[in-house]
């Protein structure tokens, strides 16, 4: 009885070494990379442009004109600036809405589960499935 103990308490001892050891290898081997992704998407973004000052300038005279024509005595400074108050708003609005630029965004799914986008101007060379690895704050190619 003796000897049958020592030969299941030395088998279960060579087990546990073994369990650590090879659980000491898997988690070694599945160390993250954490600025490594897998390209998920590359898809095509609008972008609002940026008003330069045209717009708002326009805007500005037509809404004073049109708030002038529609004040009358002490009244129609106050609708003047009103109106081209109004008026320049909506004309910044206006050229933000038409000057809108096309962008590209590149969408990673990082090894750490998080997702990061990148834009580009021009069409970027990524597809899904691509490897990558952030450095610097741009993608470059990665290899298993």
């Amino acid at each position: 009885m003796n000897q049958l103990f020592k030969n299941i308490t030395s088998g279960a001892a060579k087990i546990l070494v073994a369990a650590v050891l090879l659980t000491g290898i898997s988690v070694h081997a599945q160390e993250q990379c954490k600025s490594c992704g897998e390209v998920v998407e590359v898809r095509l973004a609008k972008v609002t442009g940026k008003g330069s000052g045209v717009g708002a300038g326009l805007g500005a005279v037509m809404g004073g004109l049109v708030g002038n024509t529609l004040g009358s005595g002490t009244g129609r400074a106050l609708t003047t600036v009103a109106g081209a108050a109004a008026g320049a708003y909506a004309g910044n609005e206006i050229e933000k809405r038409v000057d809108k630029d096309t962008i590209y965004e590149v969408v990673v799914k990082m090894q750490n589960g998080k997702t990061r986008i990148f834009k580009f101007d021009e069409e970027p060379h990524w597809q899904a499935g691509d490897l990558v690895k952030v450095s610097g704050g741009n993608l470059i190619e990665r290899e298993e």
